[in-house]
């Protein structure tokens, strides 16, 4: 599965003159933000708390923004004290969005998720880190 953040439709009705046309667009599954956070154009290590949004998840995923993001480790802390870390390496490129990560022991409430990474970009400036779960 993908993340989709953003959907633009250019269409042309078929019929002249006023009127309306309806659009839907479906997916299986909704993916809902869960926080986001402004990071350095630097090696670092960053939170993003999860406080606004009640429910369980069963994966996570990442939408980066600004500059291409190289993760180093997640670890995933869970309502239940629990902890979980991915040491896996992966590169999200600018204006995209990870892989669906499946969390461990099915539906979890999530606390925060802690990560070290770097961006592409060196100097000034910022790049934006998105958390997205799935229920």
């Amino acid at each position: 599965p993908r993340l989709i953040e953003k959907v633009v439709l250019k269409y042309r009705t078929a019929q002249r003159g006023e009127g309306k046309t309806l659009v839907k667009l479906w997916g299986f599954r909704t993916w809902i933000f869960l926080g986001e956070r402004s990071v350095k154009f630097k090696k670092e290590r960053d939170v993003i708390n999860v406080t606004g949004v009640e429910g369980k998840f069963t994966k996570l995923g990442f939408s980066v923004h600004g500059s291409d993001v190289e993760f180093f480790m997640i670890k995933i802390h869970f309502g239940n004290g629990e902890i979980d870390t991915f040491d896996q390496h992966f590169v999200v490129a600018e204006d995209t969005h990870s892989a669906a990560y499946d969390l461990p022991g099915g539906e979890r409430f999530i606390n925060k998720v802690v990560f070290r990474y770097k961006t592409a970009q060196r100097g000034e400036g910022h790049a934006f880190i998105k958390l997205w779960g799935q229920r």
